[in-house]
């Protein structure tokens, strides 16, 4: 090959190479620039930035008093110099961890994004009261329990039909919500008080958990108690409980004094003098 050719050659192979660069320059200057548009419309350019905050699901929490526990968030920082006003940066999560934490009633939240309507819902369900604790000393303060024994609100002392009563030797929560009773328990007082008042016609006026052995103790209006053990089948002394009520005792209960149900496969009995 002459040194003509390659000259040539070398020409050729140079400009080739200039063509490349410039290629490689303007699809880096595209894709720079696409993707400082990728982070310039949803993050900063306002255009996604949150516009409302709906709530649903509210009766007892002010749903205003949630509305602004997530308008604050919008305006804490977020990857250190942003704030999370546009809804791409807005954590669903933490807010239903702060929403849970700042609102004891709170039974389950949901947060979700529509980028679109640029909105932030909040879906709540609320606890509902089975019950109310008490101390049972003057003065103690009184709680609101839900079905899961979950102690969530302050409460006066006023208890409705529909509604337990249960009567505490202490009852000092840290915070709210407080686990204070299992489910089962709840469900158990429950039973004991609709066969109390379906099957005997007494009313039971307030439950105390005696010790931690499981031992309750049912007090009812017409001036006896009634003893069960938690620790033993509590549809099975309900039913025991029917019995007694409407076929043995029947026309005796003005004369009871005492059930206790605590000896397993036992029921006994007391009738005042």
């Amino acid at each position: 090959m002459s040194s003509k050719d390659f000259g040539i050659q070398r020409h050729f192979h140079q400009k080739r190479q200039k063509r490349r660069r410039i290629r490689l320059f303007l699809y880096c200057s595209v894709a720079v620039v696409l993707f400082a548009a990728l982070l310039y419309v949803p993050f900063f350019s306002g255009y996604f930035n949150v516009k409302n905050v709906s709530v649903s699901g509210t009766e007892a929490i002010p749903s205003e008093s949630v509305r602004k526990t997530v308008t604050d968030m919008l305006d804490e920082p977020a990857l250190l110099i942003l704030a999370r006003r546009s809804i791409f940066l807005f954590s669903t999560r933490e807010a239903e961890q702060r929403l849970e934490k700042e609102f004891s009633r709170i039974e389950t939240v949901s947060v979700s994004k529509r980028p679109f309507s640029r909105e932030i819902a909040v879906a709540i369900v609320e606890r509902q009261s089975a019950g109310i604790a008490c101390g049972k000393n003057a003065g103690d303060a009184c709680f609101y329990f839900d079905k899961n024994g979950a102690l969530f609100a302050e409460a006066p002392f006023t208890v409705g039909a529909s509604l337990l009563l249960v009567k505490e030797d202490a009852l000092r929560p840290s915070e709210l919500p407080h686990a204070q009773y299992t489910k089962e328990a709840v469900a158990f007082m429950f039973r004991i008080k609709e066969y109390a008042r379906d099957f005997g016609g007494v009313t039971v006026e307030s439950f105390s958990f005696l010790n931690h052995y499981g031992d309750v103790e049912a007090l009812c209006v017409e001036g006896f108690k009634i003893l069960f053990s938690m620790e033993q089948d509590g549809t099975k002394q309900a039913q025991v409980l029917k019995h007694l009520l409407a076929e043995e005792i029947k026309d005796n209960i003005a004369k009871l004094d005492y059930i206790d149900f605590r000896v397993e496969n036992r029921a006994y009995y007391k009738l005042k003098k």
